[in-house]
């Protein structure tokens, strides 16, 4: 009877108010600590936030360094 309904649609995640993109180049020795601050700071200016770090093709352990983070902060996603 009701076979032709559509299916229910799943809720988008929420859309940042504010993005913030960060060039990394060889930031293996920063990132760890410029990430949470920039964070931090975003936060407080209230909404929600994602930051976008951009590895732009380090010779360090840059992009390792933005795989843990992204574990463990769900705002950041890397490309």
């Amino acid at each position: 009877m009701h076979d032709n309904l559509p299916s229910p649609i799943a809720p988008r995640p929420a859309t940042p108010s504010l993005s913030c993109v960060m060039p990394a180049y060889n930031e293996e020795a920063n990132l760890g600590s410029l990430v949470p601050e920039v964070l931090k700071s975003l936060q407080a200016l209230g909404g929600r936030v994602e930051i976008i770090v951009v590895n732009d093709g380090s010779k360090d352990n840059t992009a390792k360094v933005i795989q843990r983070s992204e574990e463990h902060t769900s705002e950041l996603q890397s490309h």
